[in-house]
């Protein structure tokens, strides 16, 4: 294929230079997710409440003003099962009700170890340890994202051999109608 042949040798610069701008492009996708999310959050605040309800519960004895800051600004990621994976991830992957075991454990643990590490990098001044969990699972599922685009782009030359189409189809991917969707859920990790 193109990405193994003698071909690679004189097409790493356009490689480069393409995989950088699908990066970019994505990073702006869900950045882009983020803002229609925050501001519809703000404007109409959301149907599921047990999010609020897990939130303020878990923030109460250790949240400060910045907790409380970043925690506005994340919580739109935690509604729905984002609250399982949530509650997964801050108990040390202990299954605490039964509709919990319907979620494979690996993403909450991926985000507990994850934002236990930046909970030690930027201490419990900053950043709880429930919020910089939160932080953690919202940086997997939005960098999967990401890296997913990157990869669609790579199999694309791999099985077109055409970069135009190619490059194409990862800003396709990361500009669908469905983007509104995709940022709040782990699918990210299966792209």
């Amino acid at each position: 294929g193109i990405l193994f042949s003698g071909r690679m040798a004189s097409g790493a610069s356009f490689l480069r230079k393409d995989v950088l701008r699908i990066v970019r492009w994505s990073v702006a996708s869900r950045m882009l997710c983020w803002l229609i999310g925050f501001s519809a959050y703000s404007i109409a605040g959301v149907y599921d409440s047990s999010a609020e309800i897990f939130w303020e519960q878990k923030t109460q004895a250790t949240g400060g003003a910045s907790d409380m800051i970043i925690l506005r600004a994340l919580k739109m990621f935690a509604h729905w099962d984002g609250v399982y994976f949530a509650e997964i991830a801050t108990s040390g992957g202990c299954y605490q009700w039964d509709k919990e075991r319907a979620f494979f454990p690996l993403y909450p643990l991926a985000g507990s170890s994850i934002g236990g590490v930046m909970h030690l990098l930027v201490g419990n001044r900053m950043m709880s340890a429930n919020v910089s969990t939160l932080a953690a699972l919202v940086f997997i599922s939005n960098g999967s994202f990401v890296l997913s685009a990157v990869v669609l782009y790579l199999l694309g030359l791999e099985v077109l051999g055409d970069r135009r189409r190619s490059y194409q189809a990862a800003l396709l991917f990361a500009f669908t109608p469905a983007v509104i969707s995709k940022c709040n859920h782990r699918i990210q990790l299966f792209a």
